[in-house]
């Protein structure tokens, strides 16, 4: 081992020993807890120093003692013998009393043997004779950083590179400090510094991409790990990291390929293993993704068993294995019975097992312990929903999240207490298209107690209510409301009206326009003017929903229980189409897509309108059928959201809706088929499978 490595590799362990006394992680990112890769060989040069501590060879006695005294001691340091170093160093300063750099040597000698107040006065002995020696600065600050003292530590850092704006690594090491201290911004622009001044710098690009993860800056990351894997092709920490940056950017295939290029070089990494797991989920691989995340846990220390076993959980519970799920979140809670996240994730998974009353028991118990929680709060609220609960569920429901919005809304917030008229109240929608649609209802109770009320909502709907909700003014920005005393979210006007109970809906309170409704009934005629019935079809709802997954279906499960059917006009509702779609669409020449025909949620309702039926899994759509009175029947999984209720077939919200459930998690098969069956009976004379509302 060189001169070089041998005294850097003393003070890395001096300042490695005091990371671990401090406790601390080393920043964001894939591998977090990892430590940084070896140093790039440009590294501050002590043997630049040491040579420069005797100076050209000249005659004399002095200057040749001093020049045995060094050569000793630099080859008893390549035997690793620090004790004869440093009697060399000590004789070379006593022959060389006013010589800055022979201090730098003597310093690096006493700190490899640990002897930290000795080295540091020695280093500043050295910048006392030559203030501008900036490597001199450099080792100060790793001295000062070996004894905590951070903030002086900086200060000869940030001399190292003012004396030598090319300095890598003083710029590496303020990065570092700055990191540590949270100092997330000028951490950033040191560690830019850093991979400018040395491009080839691995540790540079290491900082870089960890800064940009802690950050949030995933296109930065990835920026960061791709010129690291230039430098470094393979590395395992560089890899994990362009993982990270990569399922954050919503490219889980790439994020996957880094994963395993990671995991090919370091298998026994669990934080691989967990990016893995991510990227697997965010595929539908699910039975691949638990599998990464038990390897994970299996390879986990103690204090990250909880938090994988976790994520476990949630694997196992997104591939609808339940029980799995249940036994995961049990062994975290025989070891933390109070910890709130495995409380509330058992909750759910008993939930989807029919268990409500173990999950409400669950819930129930898990306040008493953390009264107030917000979490187990709405989770109570929701179940409470799910089984008819009103007056309670509502109440639970207000713990959840607000929208971002709701801290610069004009006027206050609208409280159960206030029932005098106002002059004028603003309505904000939440959550997604189908809850505006669904709480639109209570609208008119609430023109009841105000002059004016203000609805906020999407753009996408914002045409369609314009001309049906008279008794609101509708606008798409909260700039447009102008003043207002009150304001609420839609979906707290049952607890605040104090109407628990779902308001019926005795006629439709959505209407289509009628020019666009001509527009779309000649353009059907067009398709096919033969058909006896036209049926439309959604099968999608918002990719981004938690519940997608389960809550969405293939087209092509449609086409084949579907495409076979005689005298129907089927048509898609579905304004956008999935890359599953495309074949399964070309498959089915009968099947009428308007595609950006239609441009908003009001061309969909006047489509909707020339309609005999709707067949919609819970998405948008279905609510705007409901809304509309349009006979619909909708596609529900097992556990559907809290809205349709554990069973039956009729819905509280909608009379023209029939209810279609799965028979088992996962499985379509036999809601189509019922929904087959449905129609090719009405189809021969029989019932309609569901009513409309009249007007």
């Amino acid at each position: 081992m060189g001169l070089i490595a041998k005294l850097k590799a003393a003070i890395r362990s001096r300042q490695e020993s005091a990371n671990e006394r401090r406790s601390e992680g080393s920043g964001a990112g894939v591998n977090a807890g990892a430590a940084a890769p070896p140093q790039a060989p440009n590294s501050p040069n002590p043997a630049r120093a040491e040579a420069a501590a005797v100076g050209p060879a000249r005659d004399g006695p002095t200057l040749e003692a001093a020049e045995a005294a060094r050569r000793e001691a630099s080859a008893a340091l390549q035997q690793g013998d620090l004790t004869k170093a440093l009697q060399g160093y000590q004789e070379l300063v006593r022959l060389r009393p006013s010589h800055a750099p022979a201090y730098v040597s003597l310093g690096f000698a006493l700190g490899a043997l640990g002897r930290i107040a000795e080295a540091e006065a020695a280093l500043r002995r050295s910048l006392e004779l030559d203030p501008s020696g900036f490597e001199s600065h450099y080792f100060l600050g790793q001295n000062l950083e070996a004894q905590q003292l951070d903030a002086l530590a900086l200060e000869h850092y940030s001399a190292s590179v003012e004396l030598n704006p090319g300095f890598a690594h003083g710029w590496l090491a303020s990065a570092l400090l700055h990191e540590r201290a949270g100092r997330v911004g000028e951490a950033r622009r040191a560690a830019h510094a850093a991979s400018i001044a040395d491009p080839s710098m691995v540790e540079a690009w290491h900082a870089a991409a960890r800064l940009a993860l802690r950050d949030d800056d995933a296109p930065a990351a990835l920026a960061a790990t791709d010129r690291w894997l230039r430098i470094a092709p393979g590395a395992a920490l560089g890899l994990g990291m362009r993982a990270d940056a990569l399922l954050r950017l919503r490219r889980p295939a790439e994020a996957l390929t880094a994963a395993d290029g990671a995991l090919a070089a370091e298998s026994s990494d669990p934080v691989l293993w967990d990016a893995r797991a991510s990227a697997l989920l965010k595929l539908g691989r699910l039975q691949e993704a638990a599998a990464a995340g038990e390897r994970a846990l299996s390879l986990s220390q103690p204090a990250d068993v909880t938090r994988r076993e976790l994520a476990l959980a949630s694997a196992l519970a997104t591939d609808n294995r339940f029980e799995a799920a249940l036994t995961a979140l049990d062994r975290v809670l025989s070891r933390e019975p109070d910890n709130r996240d495995a409380l509330h994730d058992r909750s759910l998974a008993l939930l989807r097992l029919g268990r409500i009353d173990d999950a409400l028991a669950t819930l129930e118990a898990a306040l008493a312990g953390a009264p107030g929680d917000a979490k187990l709060t709405f989770a109570l609220g929701v179940t409470e929903l799910y089984v008819g609960r009103w007056a309670a569920g509502w109440a639970h429901y207000e713990a959840r999240e607000s929208p971002p919005v709701a801290a610069s809304l004009p006027g206050r917030r609208w409280a159960s207490h206030d029932d005098a008229v106002t002059d004028r109240i603003l309505l904000t929608s939440e959550q997604g298209l189908g809850d505006t649609l669904q709480f639109l209802r209570y609208a008119p109770a609430v023109a009841a107690r105000a002059k004016e009320v203000v609805l906020q909502v999407s753009p996408r709907v914002a045409g369609l209510l314009a001309t049906t909700s008279a008794c609101c003014r509708i606008v798409t920005d909260i700039a447009e409301a102008g003043p207002v005393d009150l304001h609420a979210p839609l979906m707290s006007l049952p607890h605040l009206l104090g109407v628990p109970e779902p308001v019926q809906m005795s006629r439709p309170y959505v209407s289509s326009d009628r020019r666009r409704r001509q527009y779309w009934k000649d353009r059907l005629i067009q398709a096919d003017g033969s058909a006896r019935r036209r049926i439309g079809l959604a099968w999608a709802g918002n990719p981004e929903h938690q519940d997608d997954r389960r809550r969405s279906l293939p087209l092509e499960h449609l086409r084949c229980h579907l495409a076979s059917l005689s005298n129907i006009q089927f048509v898609s509702l579905q304004l956008e189409l999935r890359p599953t779609d495309h074949a399964a669409l070309s498959a089915w020449p009968g099947l009428l897509h308007p595609g950006n025909d239609q441009r908003d949620m009001a061309d969909t309702a006047a489509l909707m309108e020339e309609l005999d039926l709707v067949v919609s899994v819970d998405t948008s759509v279905a609510h705007l059928a409901g809304a509309m009175g349009c006979p619909v029947l909708l596609l529900l999984m097992v556990c559907p959201d809290w809205r349709w209720g554990p069973q039956g077939q009729d819905s509280v919200w909608y009379p023209s809706a029939r209810l279609v459930r799965q028979a088992d998690h996962g499985n379509w098969e036999s809601a189509v088929t019922q929904v087959r069956d449905l129609l090719r009976a009405w189809m021969a004379g029989g019932e309609a499978p569901a009513v409309r509302v009249a007007q």
